[in-house]
């Protein structure tokens, strides 16, 4: 008999073949297991990674979104309100809030109560462009300094019309001389709208640059979106 015959028919090795068939099955299906194992960890992880990126990318959208909001509604009223201030209407009783000065005679009073006018109109709406002064720097810090500008153009026009009107309740008794006039006319033209004036044209440009930072925010932010959830 030779070797492997004597090999193959010893009953106790006949015995444990089936059991050492099913050891290397049983070993051959944990590495299998194990291999997709590893590979599902895998895929799982960079799923994870990809939704939290798009997590994030979501969150910066919706801030951005909620700035330009904000930016273009606050440019769109500070518009109206300075096209308001502006008038050159004056209704019964504007300008009365003056506190008059010391030795005013009615003249004088009536000239200043004119140009406290726009003053008194600005006032009723200050928190408009303390709300954009207040968005500016969060603006430019997720649109840049040169898209945020527009905003501080606007809370400077406040300020000139602001100064305007008191340079000129100031220059009310000593306007006559030829130098005081011209300033006083250039101060009325900014203190009160004309068509396509300087003032005008300023405030306009601010809210068109803004319209197209925030513009372009929200429509490229609703096509992100439409994407992502289709």
């Amino acid at each position: 008999m030779c070797i492997a015959s004597y090999v193959w028919g010893d009953p106790i090795i006949a015995a444990s073949l089936p059991a050492l068939i099913g050891l290397g099955l049983a070993f051959m299906t944990f590495r299998e297991n194990r291999k997709l194992q590893q590979e599902r960890l895998v895929a799982d992880m960079r799923l994870a990674e990809k939704r939290t990126d798009l997590e994030r990318q979501l969150a910066l959208w919706r801030r951005k979104t909620d700035l330009a909001e904000q930016a273009l509604t606050l440019a769109l009223k500070a518009r109206e309100v300075f096209a308001a201030a502006r008038g050159r209407g004056i209704g019964q009783g504007e300008g009365s809030t003056r506190k008059r000065e010391p030795g005013e005679t009615d003249d004088q009073a009536e000239t200043r109560d004119t140009y406290w006018v726009t003053i008194e109109r600005l006032n009723r709406d200050l928190d408009t462009f303390v709300q954009i002064q207040s968005l500016r720097y969060t603006f430019a810090a997720y649109f840049g300094q040169e898209a945020a500008k527009p905003l501080l153009v606007l809370t400077k026009v406040l300020q000139e019309l602001q100064i305007a009107a008191g340079v000129l309740m100031h220059m009310v008794p000593i306007v006559a001389t030829p130098g005081n006039q011209q300033t006083a006319r250039d101060l009325v033209r900014t203190l009160f709208a004309s068509p396509g004036d300087p003032i005008e044209t300023k405030i306009n440009d601010a809210v068109a640059k803004l319209e197209r930072t925030c513009g372009d925010t929200l429509r490229s932010g609703a096509d992100w979106a439409a994407a992502a959830g289709s």
